[in-house]
């Protein structure tokens, strides 16, 4: 079985594209970045506020402080808030379309049980980093970016 790259009648039109109408260099490689756009696995989430970094990280006395994301997507948008202890991490995702909210940790992923309204909480076992994935059956799921709790 020939290959993409050494199939005679693949060689045989490259030849006669590059001799009768070659392809500007600049275009060429603009259509290899869009080919691999569409190939990748998923898409990012932006973060859009990180308590941490926007330094409004709540800490009561004597209370473990807690931590707010908010992530977005042309699709949906999620809201987290991470109590550092007991490590609960509860949030909420708004979105027009029905999907999966998925929990991923280098342990592997866990299904993330969403309320009606959009409501979700679990608990984290470890302070491994951690990320959501939304699959919205459009082959393309949207993920947010590794987290540390």
């Amino acid at each position: 079985m020939t290959t993409p790259h050494t199939d005679p009648e693949v060689e045989l039109l490259k030849a006669a594209f590059d001799h009768y109408a070659p392809v500007p260099e600049h275009l060429a490689e603009m259509l290899m970045i869009g080919y691999h756009i569409t190939t990748i696995e998923s898409r990012l989430a932006r973060l859009v506020e990180d308590s941490l970094v926007d330094g409004v990280a709540t800490v009561r006395a004597g209370e473990p402080g807690v931590r707010f994301l908010s992530f977005e997507d042309d699709v949906m948008s999620i809201e987290l808030e991470i109590d550092d202890r007991p490590m609960m991490v509860t949030g909420h995702i708004q979105t027009d379309v029905s999907g999966r909210l998925t929990l991923e940790t280098p342990d592997g992923p866990s299904d993330v049980e969403v309320a009606d309204d959009g409501g979700f909480s679990f608990t984290l076992h470890t302070q491994a980093p951690f990320r959501l994935r939304f699959d919205d059956g459009s082959g393309i799921p949207i993920v947010t970016e590794w987290m540390t709790p």
